[in-house]
């Protein structure tokens, strides 16, 4: 029993962590500038090496990114965004209204 496995492996989990860190900052990025500006700092950056402190800047991590970048984003239709606000009221109240029944 020397040494300690961990379910998902070190490395695995620290990449994915990076991924999202620079996925989060990608967010942050857009709030500022357009997804063309973003998309090609990236490509400039994924072609040198990617410094330490970023393990998330290069290599396929930066494929994914670019692909999430230049996707258009489909915005949900406000219907769905009602169906999601009433779901979100009922789902508390409604284990009541089955236990407690009509008064």
């Amino acid at each position: 029993m020397g040494t300690r496995t961990r379910p998902l492996g070190g490395g695995l989990a620290r990449e994915q962590t990076a991924l999202l860190l620079e996925m989060f900052a990608d967010d942050g990025a857009l709030r500022f500038h357009s997804r063309d500006a973003l998309a090609t700092a990236m490509c400039e950056a994924a072609a040198g090496r990617a410094p330490s402190a970023a393990p998330g800047a290069g290599g396929h991590s930066a494929l994914i990114r670019l692909r999430r970048i230049l996707t258009p984003q489909v915005r949900p239709q406000r219907v769905t965004w009602v169906g999601i606000v009433a779901a979100s009221v009922m789902a508390p109240v409604l284990p009541l209204l089955l236990a407690c029944g009509p008064v």
